[in-house]
């Protein structure tokens, strides 16, 4: 009997501490590709219970400069683990005028899905303009010294 009182101990411990590494999957450092964004990359990290990611790099030539963000944006916040694989927080849009300078700023619900370990994909809630991008595709940085590793 005690036996198996330390079995089922042991598995329900086992279940719950994989069930709390899978929600920290999405954190790392993040590169969009495949689209008018591709080159910028976000860092997201665990920040109470929710996730956030800031715009660490992008191309000085190209949509997220003419769209006049900057280093340091809060480019998604409110991110919330759903279940596997599966998360919906904010993302942030910027509107600027001819002079390329910013009128209006907000953020837009969107769904972000780990299609695999290394890739994410974020999609807005609704269509919208295709030029911008409904989806979003994003690599994982694999830093130098891992990437023997895996």
């Amino acid at each position: 009997m005690k036996i198996w009182y330390i079995v089922l101990v042991c598995a329900v411990v086992t279940f719950i501490s994989s069930c709390k590494t899978h929600t920290n999957d999405i954190v790392g450092v993040w590169e969009r590709v495949g689209d008018y964004g591709e080159g910028s990359v976000v860092e997201v990290e665990k920040v109470g219970s929710f996730f956030q990611a800031k715009l660490i790099d992008f191309p000085l030539t190209g949509l997220m400069s003419e769209m006049g963000f900057q280093k340091g944006d809060m480019k998604w916040r409110n991110v919330n683990f759903v279940h596997e694989r599966y998360y919906q927080g904010e993302d942030l849009l910027k509107i600027v005028n001819k002079q390329g300078e910013v009128v209006s700023t907000r953020y837009d619900p969107v769904h972000l899905e780990l299609l695999s370990e290394n890739v994410l994909e974020v999609r807005a809630f609704a269509a919208g303009d295709e030029f911008v991008g409904t989806v979003q595709r994003w690599n994982r940085m694999i830093p130098e010294g891992e990437r023997h590793n895996r």
